[in-house]
């Protein structure tokens, strides 16, 4: 997509689960708001103010990060306690606030 306004880059259905297939399509795409449905029909997401990548060893982001439910309508904004906002690896998938493989974790997608 070249242009200001929100597109789709990356659906599960059309390129695959994988966290790499992701963060391929993702390339160079400054900000993403990513949005998850559930099997059940639940659909909740972030909002990620900066570029998507792996960051193995620690957290990245920044207050304007949050995450989302749509039902019922939420928003649920950084605490201010610290800068764990997003971690993404291999390992442990996309994690939203809380410890790197522990607990505290707002929002974790697998990696797998």
């Amino acid at each position: 997509c070249v242009c200001a306004c929100v597109c789709s880059v990356f659906a599960s259905e059309r390129h695959g689960g994988s966290l790499a297939a992701m963060l391929r399509r993702a390339r160079g795409v400054k900000a993403s708001l990513l949005v998850v449905q559930e099997r059940g029909g639940r659909t909740f997401g972030a909002f990620i103010p900066s570029q998507l990548a792996r960051s193995e060893a620690g957290f990245y982001g920044d207050a304007r990060t949050f995450l989302f439910m749509l039902t019922p309508r939420r928003i649920f904004r950084a605490t201010g306690r610290d800068d764990h906002f997003v971690h993404m690896s291999a390992t442990h998938g996309i994690g939203f606030g809380g410890e790197i493989g522990g607990g505290g974790v707002a929002l974790h997608l697998g990696a797998d």
